[in-house]
């Protein structure tokens, strides 16, 4: 049933009002604070350096969303839910992408000059290079949005079997670590700016240093990648670049791969699925806003791993948490 005008405006409302206090909650230090111990509300504005009294309206949302608890005597506490995901110590803890919401609400505040000029708000890339804090909390943010979809696409590439593996753009490495545990002797090589591979380097070592594992920092379009791998992974990458950026890519790509080795395309794609089309539309739009990319179809992957110099190209869903799957499509470099 269509919703009325006041439903149609409430819903839109509703949704902006409850992302931006659980964003600027985040940011502020609130699921931080009460990590520790159980405050008061006048001992969580202090902690926090806030207002008492925009304090209170802030807890007052929070324990509606049912993100804390206020007990009988007025100290405030976290949720389960909120411990399981916006705890720090918590294995699925998503604080991290959280801040970079923030950069995406002002991104969308300027959605529609970048509608207007073809030309974003903010590059991706200047971001990773030049704020250190903001690196270190996107690319962390990554690992536990990784960990439902990293093993399916590791036991798919493991069916190759590679005594090499290049990952280009590889964030914290979640999705080559997952192979490495799964294929003997693999030697890896995880490839992405300076400032993200420190932040690499963490969960590299959280994985011990049993592995053949080696941090290779450069600029993906211009530096040198390397040569001879029996596979190279692309995951969550390609969104980001323009369709003349991908060609050069894939060709660089290539050029790294021994003759016979495969390139694996991992990440969400335009489709003709009903169930995902305001989901991609919508992220389309988003990396309008601080890249020169957006999302691709199969199609369109298709004809340009053809006409930089791959064959057998093959395709496959992979089934996550969520209800917007990713997808894999690899080839053979001719």
């Amino acid at each position: 049933m269509q919703p009325t005008p006041s439903q149609f405006v409430g819903e839109l409302n509703r949704g902006f009002r409850r992302s931006r206090t659980i964003v600027t909650a985040n940011s502020l230090g609130v699921f931080d604070a009460l990590s520790e111990r159980p405050l008061s509300t006048t001992a969580l504005a202090s902690t926090i350096g806030c207002d008492r009294t925009g304090t209170k309206m802030l807890v007052r949302a929070l324990i509606a969303m049912n993100l804390l608890i206020e007990s009988t005597d007025g100290e405030l506490s976290l949720s389960s839910l909120s411990r399981d995901l916006l705890s720090r110590s918590s294995p699925n803890y998503i604080g991290h992408m959280l801040r970079f919401h923030d950069v995406l609400y002002e991104g969308w505040s300027h959605l529609e000059h970048v509608l207007r000029s073809g030309r974003r708000w903010h590059s991706l890339r200047n971001l990773l290079d030049e704020d250190d804090e903001f690196t270190q909390e996107y690319i962390a943010g990554m690992m536990p949005l990784a960990q439902h979809t990293a093993p399916r696409l590791a036991k798919l590439m493991m069916r190759w079997n590679p005594s090499s593996m290049l990952d280009i753009g590889c964030g914290p490495g979640a999705y080559s670590l997952a192979m490495i545990e799964r294929v003997p002797g693999l030697k890896l090589t995880l490839f992405d700016l300076p400032t993200t591979l420190k932040t690499t380097e963490r969960f590299v070592r959280r994985g011990g240093t049993r592995h053949d594992i080696t941090l290779r920092a450069g600029d993906y379009l211009s530096d040198d990648l390397g040569e001879g791998y029996d596979l190279a992974l692309l995951s969550h990458v390609t969104h980001d670049e323009s369709a003349e950026s991908l060609r050069k890519l894939f060709v660089r790509t290539r050029n790294a791969l021994r003759e016979g080795g495969r390139i694996c395309i991992h990440g969400w794609l335009l489709t003709d699925d009903d169930s995902s089309e305001e989901f991609e539309s919508l992220f389309s739009l988003q990396l309008m806003t601080y890249t020169d990319g957006r999302l691709y179809s199969r199609e369109e992957y298709e004809r340009l791993l053809h006409e930089c110099g791959y064959r057998d190209i093959e395709y496959r869903k992979l089934e996550n948490d969520t209800s917007f799957p990713t997808h894999a499509i690899w080839a053979v470099r001719s």
